[in-house]
């Protein structure tokens, strides 16, 4: 059960991060952020909740729920995540990826 739901984990945040807003045509297109490589586990530390530290190529989360994951992706309000399992706002995970090139903060999103 846990592989499951780490794989469906793994899934949405690989589409969360990469997601782009839809824009206006009108609007210059910026390329796709791609990541080399990425890791999604369960946290296992006590540690309490963190934002997400990015840099240029990086990005380091731990303490994250998918609910939160899922609101600083894609700049929601957690009541605006509706039918999510229990388990997506409490269930912590720790994710390291880097991105393929150096890219703004806010194409990580």
């Amino acid at each position: 059960m846990r592989h499951r739901v780490l794989q469906t984990l793994s899934a949405i945040l690989a589409l969360a991060l990469l997601g782009q807003a839809q824009t206006p045509t009108a609007a210059p297109r910026r390329s796709a952020l791609a990541f080399e490589v990425a890791s999604v586990k369960l946290d296992k530390s006590d540690g309490g909740r963190s934002a997400p530290v990015i840099d240029s190529q990086l990005l380091s989360w731990q303490g994250a729920t998918l609910k939160r994951m899922i609101s600083e992706a894609y700049n929601v309000e957690f009541a605006q995540i509706l039918g999510a399992p229990a388990w997506a706002d409490t269930e912590r995970y720790e994710v390291q990826a880097r991105a393929g090139s150096p890219s703004p903060r806010d194409q990580f999103r």
